[in-house]
């Protein structure tokens, strides 16, 4: 794309869950699979294509951006 080219597109809510500080949205395309950091609470958040309710787990500290590596790790 050129940068001045119209995109179509349409953007909805996913799921009927807050974060109190999401930051570092990171789609990981080979899993299908939305990352999110909600560094208020020090989680990792995860929704699988087609949920509606994330999986997750708290951090050992605050996280506030993802890389996605080559493998199945991520770095948070």
């Amino acid at each position: 794309m050129s940068g001045n080219e119209e995109v179509d597109m349409q953007i909805s809510r996913v799921g009927s869950f807050t974060l109190g500080w999401g930051e570092s949205l990171t789609w990981d395309k080979r899993h299908q699979r939305l990352y999110c950091v909600d560094c208020a609470t020090r989680k990792l958040h995860w929704l699988d294509d087609g949920e509606t309710t994330p999986a997750g787990f708290e951090l050992p500290s605050m996280g506030a951006g993802i890389v996605l590596t080559e493998g199945d790790d991520i770095i948070v």
